[in-house]
């Protein structure tokens, strides 16, 4: 049963024989892609994330620009899972509202809005480029097989993707920790702004730590709990300084908990 996300080219790919030419095949993989719009598009808008970051980092562009293009592509790719997911479902209700932000999709299309105004930062593009190149596997994989027939090693590249998917989920969860407290660092300037920003991106964190789908966030924050605790009780440590690490972690935990109490205390009954 389809989920709408299905491959263009997938209805096709095993009628009749394959063009001989490499502009006959782009051709027969591009009417193909055309039978599947929706699905194109957003694979095409998920691969441009990544050569945006590129863009980005390499200067050829303005930087600026091109953040804010990812990370709007990033966001409207999400919507457009959300609206997959919850679309048929929508109404003007708490339940309905209450069910999108369990939603991991809907996590991210308030991420990409939150980090919109920021400064291009390589920790703010890995969600989005890792997300991207994950999701557009599957188109990968097809357009390869219909451009590439011959390319076995490239066709065998992209199928070990999935394989890495793990390690880059976690890669993501690590980074999304680590804005965390950067973002909490920027609240000693003292200003308004920092002071939001971060108080939005603890939200953000605690939607994550809430995820059903994805508990690497959970995961990574438990790691990095169990190492400080080990440096804390150091001899070595001063006790101000471990006290005072203790008493924050300590409110986080609390903090966590109580979000993790009130979301489950308004998940919709299944």
């Amino acid at each position: 049963m389809s989920d709408g996300t299905s491959t263009p080219g997938e209805a096709k790919r095993d009628a009749g024989p394959a063009p001989q030419g490499f502009f006959q095949r782009l051709t027969h993989f591009s009417k193909a892609c055309m039978e599947t719009p929706v699905a194109t598009g957003v694979a095409l808008a998920r691969l441009s994330t990544i050569v945006l970051a590129v863009l980005m980092f390499t200067g050829i562009f303005n930087s600026f620009k091109c953040y804010r293009m990812l990370l709007a592509l990033f966001g409207a790719t999400n919507l457009q899972r959300v609206h997959q997911r919850r679309g048929a479902d929508f109404s003007f209700s708490m339940a309905y509202a209450s069910s999108l932000f369990l939603e991991d999709s809907f996590h991210y299309f308030l991420y990409a809005g939150m980090m919109y105004l920021e400064q291009p930062t390589l920790l703010f593009v890995i969600p989005p480029v890792v997300y991207g190149l994950f999701q557009a596997a599957p188109f990968l994989d097809k357009a390869a097989s219909a451009l590439f027939p011959a390319s076995e090693s490239l066709r065998a590249r992209i199928a070990q993707l999935p394989a890495r998917a793990n390690d880059a989920f976690l890669l993501v969860a690590k980074a999304e920790i680590a804005i965390f407290f950067m973002m909490w660092f920027k609240v000693t300037s003292l200003t308004v702004n920092a002071v939001m920003a971060a108080t939005l991106y603890a939200q953000f964190m605690m939607l994550r730590f809430n995820s059903r789908r994805n508990p690497r966030s959970r995961q990574i924050w438990a790691t990095m709990r169990l190492f400080v605790d080990q440096l804390i009780v150091h001899p070595r440590c001063p006790t101000v300084v471990a006290g005072g690490i203790r008493k924050v972690l300590t409110g986080i935990d609390t903090y966590m908990l109580s979000l993790q109490q009130g979301a489950q205390a308004q998940q919709p009954t299944q």
